[in-house]
């Protein structure tokens, strides 16, 4: 619904469709038309559950291995997510917002390694003391993130992208 918002607004956001079966995340594949892709849990916590895969045969043992995990835990598949991959520097955006004006809490960078199967770890969060001009246009973006699902008051903790087309919006809680 996040990424729906930005693409109603005409801001960047990443492609990606909800599957519950694996017949539906290879079609979806195909139809993205990316090689790398990201695989996740419709709900989960940190890194939990999240795969970055490099190719078809990848993204199909991901979505296998959760689908799995998932009718074993809970009896019944649970959807997933896949997306386009982004690849890029991560940051952590903190706002605060009151009556739709927009403020920057906190700005963070996150150092993540890819495991060797498909999912990542936090390697360590560096806090960003000083702006350069790459982090005044990312602030910019998230303010617009805000403005476009329709956040007025309160904290928001947004995870972006930052890579070459500029920064992307990954989640907001």
């Amino acid at each position: 619904a996040m990424h729906q918002a930005l693409k109603d607004a005409g801001i960047r956001y990443i492609r990606g469709r909800i599957v519950s079966s694996l017949e539906e995340a290879e079609a979806y594949y195909h139809e993205l038309g990316n090689e790398q892709v990201v695989v996740k849990r419709v709900r989960g916590a940190g890194t939990q559950g999240v795969y970055l895969c490099a190719n078809f045969d990848e993204m199909i043992a991901a979505v296998k291995r959760e689908l799995a995990c998932a009718v074993q835990n809970e009896g019944a598949a649970v959807p997933l997510l896949i997306q386009e991959r982004i690849i890029g520097k991560e940051y952590i955006v903190n706002t605060v917002s009151c009556g739709g004006k927009h403020r920057m809490a906190s700005l963070w960078e996150y150092d993540k390694v890819r495991l060797s199967n498909g999912t990542n770890a936090y390697n360590h969060v560096r806090a960003i003391t000083e702006l350069d001009i790459g982090h005044s246009r990312l602030i910019r973006y998230a303010f617009d993130v805000l403005d476009a699902i329709g956040i007025q008051y309160g904290p928001v903790h947004g995870e972006f992208m930052l890579d070459e087309k500029g920064p992307v919006l990954i989640e907001v809680n």
